[in-house]
């Protein structure tokens, strides 16, 4: 079927429709099919099956060649003029339709492109007020930098011309202290030990081996060598840490003084000789009824070890501190030490 012909039987359908004043959901109804689908008949947009086209004929009391708009050799020509007038003007007619929706939809277009060429028109002013503010601050802020250059070297010159002599002193006879590391004392104090002794009555403490800060292990191997310290450490010996045990107050291998003869008390740091084992270690002692335990200080985690009172275990010194320790407790200073060997 030819396009020409289905506008032909739209043109119809819309005829028959308005002079029988019936809406396209009652002649849907009528013929059996749905409303949209007698939409598209009457726009030419769906060819309907013979089957409709039978039922429109009866309904509409025409043959299905007049409704499609099909000439017979007995037509006359005022027939087929007006047919392919209405034709033309059914064609025409579309064609305004659709020429009228592009107009409107290029009247909605231009209505939006107006909006954003407004909102453009707006952000535009917004970010030149902005970027004329941002100018204004950083003009600000160069002024406020000049100015505090031109104070400060201000301040500066003032501050040179009063201080310029005591600053020129201060540098030049300024004193220039040295820390003596805990190996650098030990050696001193070892080193040194007759002219100590000698001099400035001093006592020999003999270093008699290491104790373990971790496992139990043998301490006491023989003397290695001896130190210089005040006479009042008569009863003491030293010892070399060994381990991460008591890391909290003595390094691994620091040198830590020992008194034999000193009674502990509960919370000190003690040499614990383990005679079962011969073996040695240093902790922090607590006592419990029939109980002993020696804990840990250290970041790690040991364990606390328990002995009860069948335990062969004897205390053979309670820690006095690191040499450091006894040095600063002492308020000896080695630095000191050495100027005055030097004068002797």
């Amino acid at each position: 079927m030819i396009e020409i012909e289905l506008h032909n039987l739209a043109l119809n359908i819309k005829e028959f429709r308005k002079k029988n004043k019936l809406s396209q959901a009652e002649l849907a109804e009528k013929l059996g099919v749905a409303r949209t689908t007698i939409g598209y008949y009457e726009r030419a947009e769906v060819e309907p099956n013979i089957y409709t086209l039978v039922q429109l004929s009866k309904l509409m009391n025409r043959s299905i060649d007049s409704l499609l708009g099909l000439n017979h050799p007995n037509e006359t020509t005022n027939d087929l003029n007006n047919s392919d007038l209405s034709k033309k003007i059914f064609i025409l007619n579309k064609l305004i339709e659709k020429n009228t929706q592009s107009f409107n939809d290029l009247e909605t277009s231009k209505l939006r492109t107006e909006r954003m060429f407004n909102e453009l028109q707006m952000s535009k002013k917004r970010t030149e007020r902005m970027f004329n503010e941002l100018k204004r601050t950083r003009n600000r802020a160069e002024n406020d930098i000049k100015l505090f250059q031109e104070l400060s070297k201000e301040f500066t010159n003032t501050l040179d011309k009063e201080h310029e002599t005591d600053l020129s002193d201060a540098l030049e006879y300024q004193d220039i202290n040295y820390n003596f590391s805990t190996t650098e004392k030990e050696d001193f104090l070892s080193s040194n030990l007759k002219d100590l002794i000698s001099n400035l009555n001093f006592i020999p403490i003999d270093v008699v081996g290491e104790v373990s800060c971790g496992t139990p292990s043998y301490a006491f191997n023989e003397i290695s060598k001896s130190i210089a310290l005040p006479s009042n450490y008569n009863d003491c010996f030293a010892l070399r840490v060994k381990g991460n045990s008591m890391n909290k107050l003595f390094k691994d291998n620091e040198l830590i003084i020992c008194c034999r003869n000193k009674t502990p008390i509960d919370g000190d740091i003690v040499i614990a000789y383990l005679s079962e084992n011969n073996e040695a270690t240093c902790k922090k002692i607590h006592k419990k009824k029939d109980k002993l335990e020696l804990h840990p200080c250290s970041t790690l985690p040991y364990e606390i070890q328990y002995y009860d009172k069948n335990s062969d275990i004897n205390i053979i010194g309670v820690v006095l501190g690191s040499l450091t320790d006894i040095l600063d407790l002492e308020n000896i200073d080695i630095e000191d030490l050495e100027e005055k060997l030097n004068t002797i």
